[in-house]
């Protein structure tokens, strides 16, 4: 049997072709054992294709789905990156990379991925797939917008948001079509995103436009989950509005607001932006915007009442303004009388315009038909503060008056605005006597009470209060301050008092008794409840200031300068504490405690003229001249002329026993001749110490021609005449003191001692006698006459003279011996040892005694 060749061709041919679709491929047996989930089988078949055909797209993609499904996400994204390095230019592939990365915890590639799909430019690729490519593109911006807003990014975030919503105006986005305040909104961001680069635009648009876009997005995902209406539109509006008002985009507001107007033939967006203006102080802005509305819509409730308002507020608006709001409520009022809405806009306004008459003249025109429209007419009567207008309201109540108790309680408040409280008391004394749990109405109660000045209605009053004071003592402190406010000020200290006894520890409440007794006149009483108060908190700045004050008034020194001294030490800055505490340590001899302190004021302030006053009388004070002089010396740096000071400084100098420092203190006085007698005895006796005697004459000299010659002036006359041997001037001077001294045997034995230095023994000899025949126990001239006897070889008197002292003064040193010397020369040995000895023994007690005490006799001849 004969087979021809193309039968047997054909054969074979069906036989290969059948093998090729009963027996898959590699490819295809990798795919079925991915599908059947055995990865084992499919790895090492997918590897070896693999490196046969390593850039294979279909064999990339395969591998990045194995990967991704295994469990292998590094792998999976190396596979995708490199199929997408063969297709750059598919933005699919791009975000399809970027979740990968971001699912594989490597948010950086991610965005950079996310930034390349951003980035393709559409106008590239296949005409096929630019609505893909598009829409692909448009996923990428959205989930870099999203990135950039959680990361705080501002800048990328808005440059992103301009690139999505004009890459939006070419695409078919129905949910940004469908309504007009998102297309009109969306118009608007493109003209924000018109003004913005990626690096370029300020901050505040940058702002704008993502807040723009965040709106727009949360409200279209209501439209698309069905959830929107007209209340979320005018949400939507409102919530725009609020954004760019607040961002300071008035202007670009008012242009949104009219396109959206325009477009809807509303004014829902307009009213919007005047609300939201308003509500952020710029009633000037929305002024103009209400009175467009108003042009086009007369009758828009709103509007008229936003002007309204606006106009009658004392904003910097016009009364002319104020006056056509008004006029338009009137208009409306007059066209509608019967309307009570109107009626009470308008009593609103007068209201506003402090015209209580006038709205009170409007509302009871209106009958009163439930208990809150006669609760408004009592109100509005009571504001008129007339009692014929709350007569007349509560006679258009009357019917709703005798079953509505707080509709009395309103009408008695009314009658208190009237300043009628003995017409309101009745009410509130019933209804706080049926209430007396209801605390705020026996408070009114007890208000009205104080203000009629009646003893009988207030005790009446605080009897209601009693009962509920033991539920609230406040009560107690109400009926305090409505005495006060009432200048009943004795009552109000007497209720205080029973206050405190039960809430002691308020101190609030104690410091208004404390005020209130400081008003009596009595802050000796009032300080006794500060010092109570400063025991629970010593260091309470106000309490102590309070209370130094009060002290002050209540002349209590030393408490003030206790308080004064407290507040100086917690704050030494205080200038005026310092003051008080300086004033009153000095008024209650405390002057050691501020010294130290003023003289440090002064050292950092040396050619400050008061504080070193200050500084010089604290020493002084505190009986410490020579530092009292160094402050004295600088504030007499300021004012060398003063002459007081000058003479202060002098004697402080005296004071400290400094006498050279006082003498030149003295030398400009001397110069003017301003000295008076006692300085200039001063001055004189410094001089003859340093024996400028011709000096001293000069300086004396004027007093010879007195009738008295002062006692001091003539010794030192006496001594500078004998030093420039002028004897007999010296004598003469003797004689006079003699005479003036009229028998003082005191100043008779001082002569006696001039003269015995003159080497005048006899005129010495009468001085003493003289004083002796005036007082014969004067040991001074007994002495001074012995010293003479001795010298004119007369022992025996001189003898009786030292015994004379002696018996005076047995512990004489000089007289025992004298005694020892004029008996050893009289030859009784026996007699001159004893009182060597005990003179000797005398000497050795005094050194004894010195040597105890190194500060006795200090300052001793």
């Amino acid at each position: 049997m004969h087979i021809s060749k193309w039968k047997i061709f054909l054969f074979c041919l069906v036989i290969i072709t059948g093998t090729w679709f009963v027996f898959p491929g590699p490819r295809t047996l990798v795919m079925l054992y991915i599908q059947e989930e055995k990865q084992d089988i499919a790895r090492p078949m997918l590897q070896e294709l693999m490196a046969e055909n390593p850039n294979d797209l279909d064999l990339l993609m395969l591998a990045a789905d194995f990967y991704q499904a295994d469990g292998s996400p590094d792998l999976a994204i190396d596979y995708l990156s490199k199929a997408v390095a063969q297709r750059p230019d598919r933005v699919a592939l791009l975000v399809r990379l970027a979740d990968w990365m971001e699912w594989a915890n490597r948010p950086d590639e991610a965005i950079a991925t996310l930034e390349r799909a951003a980035d393709i430019k559409v106008k590239e690729v296949a005409p096929r797939r630019i609505l893909e490519a598009n829409t692909n593109k448009r996923a990428a911006l959205q989930r870099l917008l999203d990135h950039y807003r959680y990361v705080g990014n501002l800048a990328s975030e808005a440059w992103t948001s301009a690139r999505l919503v004009h890459l939006e105006q070419v695409l078919p986005v129905p949910e940004l079509n469908t309504d007009i305040a998102v297309r009109a909104v969306t118009a608007q961001m493109l003209r924000f995103a018109e003004r913005i680069g990626p690096n370029t635009g300020d901050a505040a648009t940058q702002n704008m436009l993502t807040q723009l876009h965040l709106s727009r997005q949360l409200y279209v995902q209501d439209l698309v989950d069905s959830k929107g209406s007209a209340a979320k539109a005018g949400d939507f509006v409102a919530d725009i509005m609020d954004r760019m008002v607040r961002g300071g985009f008035n202007n670009d507001a008012l242009t949104l607001a009219q396109e959206i107007d325009s477009a809807s033939r509303l004014t829902i967006s307009r009213l919007a932006l005047a609300r939201t203006l308003r509500w952020y102080g710029n009633d000037a802005a929305a002024l103009p915007i209400l009175a467009q509305i108003r042009k086009e819509n007369p009758g828009d409730k709103e509007a008229m009442d936003a002007m309204a308002e606006i106009k009658s507020s004392q904003g910097g608006f016009s009364k002319a303004d104020q006056a056509v709001a008004l006029k338009d409520l009137q208009q409306l009022h007059a066209n509608n009388p019967k309307d009570t809405d109107v009626t009470h806009r308008l009593a609103d306004a007068l209201l506003a315009e402090e015209r209580p008459k006038e709205a009170f003249a409007v509302l009871q025109e209106i009958p009163v038909q439930n208990a809150e429209e006669a609760k408004t007419l009592i109100q509005v009567a009571g504001a008129t503060r007339q009692p014929e207008a709350v007569a007349q309201a509560a006679e258009n109540a009357k019917p709703l008056l005798a079953a509505d108790k707080d509709l009395q309680v309103q009408l008695a408040d009314a009658w208190l605005s009237a300043n009628q409280p003995a017409r309101a008391w009745p009410v509130l004394r019933d209804a706080a006597s049926a209430n007396s749990n209801d605390l705020s109405l026996v408070r009114k109660a007890l208000e009205a009470a104080a203000s009629t000045d009646n003893p009988k209605i207030m005790q009446e009053a605080l009897g209601i209060a009693e009962q509920s004071g033991s539920r609230d003592p406040s009560l107690l402190l109400d009926v305090a301050k409505s005495l006060v406010a009432n200048e009943q000020l004795d009552r109000a200290a007497k209720v205080y008092e029973r206050y405190l006894t039960q809430k002691p520890d308020d101190q609030a409440a104690s410091l208004q008794y404390a005020d209130v007794q400081t008003w009596r006149d009595q802050p000796g009483k009032a300080l006794d409840v500060l010092k109570k108060l400063l025991k629970r908190k010593p260091g309470d700045k106000l309490l102590l200031t309070k209370a130094a004050t009060l002290a002050e008034a209540a002349d209590k020194s030393q408490d003030a300068y206790s308080f004064y001294a407290e507040l100086s030490r917690r704050d030494p800055k205080d200038m005026k504490v310092r003051e008080k505490y300086v004033q009153f340590a000095q008024d209650t001899g405390h002057t050691h405690e501020i010294v130290k302190l003023l003289a440090g004021d002064s050292d950092k302030d040396p050619g400050n003229f008061k504080k070193a006053r200050q500084a010089a009388d604290a020493y002084l004070a505190a009986e410490e001249p020579a530092p009292a002089a160094i402050f004295l010396e600088r504030a007499l740096a300021q004012k060398p002329d003063d002459v007081p000071l000058r003479r202060e400084l002098a004697s402080t100098y005296g004071w400290a026993s400094m006498g050279d420092k006082q003498a030149k203190t003295l030398e400009p006085l001397a110069a003017k001749g301003l000295l008076n007698d006692e300085e200039t005895v001063f001055v004189a006796g410094r001089l003859a110490e340093k024996r400028q005697y011709a000096k001293v004459i000069a300086s004396l000299q004027k007093y010879e021609s007195q009738q008295t010659l002062p006692w001091e002036v003539g010794l030192l006359l006496v001594q500078a005449y004998d030093a420039e041997h002028r004897n007999d001037q010296a004598t003469k001077i003797l004689k006079r003191l003699q005479k003036d001294a009229q028998g003082d045997p005191v100043r008779l034995s001082v002569m006696g001692e001039t003269a015995l230095g003159m080497r005048r023994n006899d005129l010495a000899l009468d001085f003493f006698q003289a004083a002796l025949k005036r007082d014969p126990h004067n040991t001074a001239a007994l002495k001074g006459a012995a010293q003479i006897y001795a010298a004119n070889n007369d022992p025996q008197r001189a003898i009786r003279n030292y015994e004379a002292v002696k018996a005076r003064k047995p512990h004489d040193i000089e007289a025992r011996y004298q005694l020892g010397e004029l008996y050893n020369s009289s030859e009784t040995p026996e007699a001159a040892y004893g009182e060597y000895q005990k003179a000797l023994d005398l000497i050795k007690k005094a050194r004894k005694a010195l040597g105890n005490n190194p500060q006795a006799g200090k300052g001793e001849p």
